[in-house]
């Protein structure tokens, strides 16, 4: 009789070691972990959902960076004072920054 936690331990593993941009499939997660096909792509689904994987076909997902499910993109400081400056009629960027309303 086989442990049912071996199938388990395998696939966190896995999904440990795998480095941003790296590909996993379903298929290779059942050969690998002797694992339900639908029990795999729940998991992996829920993860996708939590923006740390990204499915790309049916059967295939990649693993994102940890920073771009967490943190939007950034955008530069004098990009946004220009852009609130426009909206408040101010076109120095330091006093745009001054005349957009607080965002905290």
């Amino acid at each position: 009789m086989a442990d049912p936690h071996v199938g388990w331990n395998r696939l966190e593993a896995t999904l440990i070691t795998i480095k941003p941009g790296e590909i996993v499939t379903l298929d290779g997660l059942v050969s690998e972990t002797g694992l339900l096909r639908e029990t795999l792509e729940t998991v992996l689904n829920t993860l996708t959902k939590a923006d740390l994987f990204e499915r790309q076909e049916t059967d295939v997902f990649v693993r994102r960076r940890l920073f771009e499910a967490v943190a939007p993109e950034a955008v530069p400081v004098a990009v946004v004072a220009d852009d609130q400056g426009r909206r408040y009629g101010v076109i120095s960027p330091t006093r745009a920054a001054r005349a957009a309303p607080s965002r905290s």
